[in-house]
């Protein structure tokens, strides 16, 4: 449950410091342009990248935690805590992410690079690594 608390803090804060208020995502007339959503994101790098590393930490805990056969006790707290909304909605941070930066011609390299590592974090997000089967 304390994992869904946390995702819970830190997708509203996320969003903003990257693509604008949560209101503004619903709302075409507040939404943020992609140069607006470049602009938070390199002002708010260094804490973005720390906390988009820390809820990838806690991502892959969580999944750890899920893929355990038995007992099923870990998948029925997760279920009645909803942790699959907080999934689901950090999913759905990461694509306004990645479809709201904008890496045009006009960036200079530096602007660039911090836009490419947070991209980079939030599709790397739900990437796990290949599990091999025991022989």
């Amino acid at each position: 449950m304390w994992l869904t608390r946390d995702f819970a803090a830190a997708i509203p804060s996320l969003t903003t410091r990257s693509i604008g208020p949560l209101a503004s995502l619903n709302d075409p007339d507040k939404g943020v342009t992609p140069q607006e959503s470049t602009a938070l994101i390199t002002k708010n790098y260094p804490s973005l990248k720390e906390d988009l590393q820390l809820l990838i930490k806690l991502m892959h805990i969580a999944r750890n935690l899920l893929v355990v056969p038995e007992p099923e006790i870990p998948q029925d707290l997760c279920a009645a805590a909803q942790f699959d909304q907080m999934l689901y909605q950090t999913i759905i941070l990461c694509i306004n992410v990645t479809s709201k930066a904008y890496d045009g011609d006009v960036l200079e390299e530096a602007a660039r690079l911090k836009l490419s590592e947070i991209t980079e974090l939030c599709t790397s997000s739900f990437a796990h690594p290949r599990v091999s089967s025991p022989d």
